[in-house]
Formats: C-alpha cells, structure tokens, sequence
C-alpha cells in the first residue's frame, strides 16, 4: 500500500470518527428537559411513570420536583421554570387558570385518590378508629389545611363528624403528607391523616379506618401544561402519556384510581 493511499485511508477514518462523535454529541444537545412539578404524595407512582414514559421517548428527559400542591403552585405563579404541574387538589390548577398560566384545554384529571387514619404498625394506642383518635389523650397530625390538600381533606372530614374544635389542641400540623407519614411511622404522633397511597407503600404504619368520601371534596389529581412552557410539544406527550392505559397500570400498583381503571 502506497504512503498516499495510507495517507488517504487515515483522513477517511478521522472524518468518519469526527462525524460520529458530531452526532453523540449532538443527539445528546437535542435531549428535551421537561421540568415537572409534582404533589409529594406522587413521587412514587410518578418515579415510575417517568422511567416508563422516557423508555418511549429516548430523547425527552424529565426533572421531577416535589412539594407541596400550595407550594409548587405559588412557584409557579411567581415564575418558576415549569412545564408540567400534577396537583393533589384541583383548586390549586384553578389558581393558575384564572391567573393565565395554564389552560382547562391543556389539563386533565389524570389521578383519584382516598384519604385514611393510620397509625403506627407497632402501636400502643388503643386507636381503632377516629373517633378514638380524636380523644384529647392522643396526638393527631395532619397537613395544613391551607397549603397541603391532604390536610385539608381532613379538616373537612374531621368538620364533617364535628371534630374539628375538639382536636386543635392535639393537632400537629404538617409541611406536607409525606411528613405526616414520617411522624406516624417514627411514633411522634399517634395517629394522622395520610392519602391511602401513601399508607400502602410503608411497612411502619397500619390503616385503621379508610373515610368516607361522602366527608371531603373529591380527591383528584389534575395535570397540566403551564402556558409559557417551551417544550409544549414533549408536555403534551407527557401528559397523553399519564392518562393512557400504561399509566392506569402503574397506578393501579399504588393503589390510585383513574378515569381507565375506576
């Protein structure tokens, strides 16, 4: 082989070598970032949905961000980077509609949900029900009625049975519901209000007593496209992805219903 043609085998293969790392490199600037914002009482069924919806669609990669309803909803009315709100309470998504920054065409109601009395699994109480917990001798916790939608779901059920003024000074109230279920697994509370999802997935806390749906609002989780996004075409994917039959599946493991699997 002549040193030209050696010469000239070589230029091809660097050229070749350089268009393929062009590509991966390239394909990898191209990977859409949504950023989603979600209600903590999601992050496991939403942890799941994340990997099944990104194993469809390789070049969307999703950062989940977990919170409070009250709280993601006020960051996003204040300008947070957001494409997708998924809220444990329909009021909040109501905010931003009136506010211009989501539309009722781009949500829908993607998640139910039930609210339930637990207690700790290894329990010394003598806590069967909510009517033995709301004796004075017993630590309630609850999230704020005002910011955490599963406490105000319970504030309506424990107003529904008349035992809202008896439990106020034996209430601890929570940042969200993920704390309530930590305080009742760690035995710092003797019984709290936590979504029925919530108590499924740990082994610490027994549920004693599921209420009615008759005592509280609706549970439902809606989902939507914040109005300024800039990747309106991935959210939108996204958000076709969390009402399909793939989803129901997955929820389904976690004990929510949906408008597929109710």
């Amino acid at each position: 082989m002549t040193d030209s043609m050696m010469r000239w085998k070589l230029m091809m293969l660097t050229a070749f070598l350089f268009l393929l790392l062009s590509a991966c490199q390239n394909g990898g600037q191209d990977k859409t970032e949504l950023v989603v914002a979600a209600a903590s009482s999601l992050q496991d069924v939403m942890d799941d949905a994340e990997k099944a919806f990104t194993d469809e669609h390789p070049d969307t990669k999703i950062t989940l961000n977990y919170g409070a309803s009250g709280s993601l909803q006020q960051q996003i009315a204040q300008g947070a980077p957001v494409d997708v709100f998924i809220s444990a309470s329909d009021d909040r998504v109501e905010r931003l509609i009136r506010s211009g920054q989501m539309t009722r065409e781009d949500t829908e109601n993607i998640l139910r949900n039930r609210i339930v009395l637990i207690t700790p699994a290894r329990s010394d109480s003598s806590i069967t029900n909510l009517e033995d917990a709301v004796n004075s001798r017993w630590t309630i916790t609850a999230g704020v009625p005002a910011s955490v939608p599963a406490g105000r779901y319970a504030k309506e059920a424990l107003e529904y049975y008349g035992y809202w003024n008896n439990v106020q000074d034996h209430l601890v109230q929570a940042k969200n519901v993920r704390q309530v279920l930590t305080y009742v697994e760690n035995k710092n509370a003797d019984a709290g209000f936590v979504y029925k999802t919530d108590a499924m997935v740990s082994d610490d806390v027994q549920i004693v007593q599921q209420i009615e749906q008759r005592a509280h609002s609706p549970i439902v989780y809606p989902a939507g496209i914040i109005s300024d996004s800039q990747h309106k075409q991935a959210a939108g994917e996204f958000l076709e992805f969390l009402t399909g039959k793939k989803m129901a599946g997955i929820a389904s493991e976690y004990g929510f219903e949906t408008e597929t699997n109710k």
